[in-house]
């Protein structure tokens, strides 16, 4: 996770881990993910839509939605 011109990059992990066990991270990193994301200040690398489809086709997590729309 990066702070970037007052936004916020989501690594890949962290990602997951607010989408799909949400309990893994702090009470600070959730609070600045939702301020972030309130003010249209949360970002994305664009490989980390290829790391999580990665990690679903190997079956390394399972997303129960086509990864186009996750």
């Amino acid at each position: 996770m990066q702070n970037i011109n007052n936004g916020l990059v989501l690594d890949t992990h962290v990602l997951l881990w607010s989408l799909l066990q949400p309990e893994e991270l702090s009470e600070q990193i959730k609070h600045k993910i939702n301020l972030a994301q309130e003010n249209s200040q949360l970002f994305l690398s664009s490989i980390s839509l290829w790391e999580i489809a990665i990690l679903n086709f190997k079956k390394r997590i399972n997303i129960y939605e086509p990864i186009k729309d996750f």
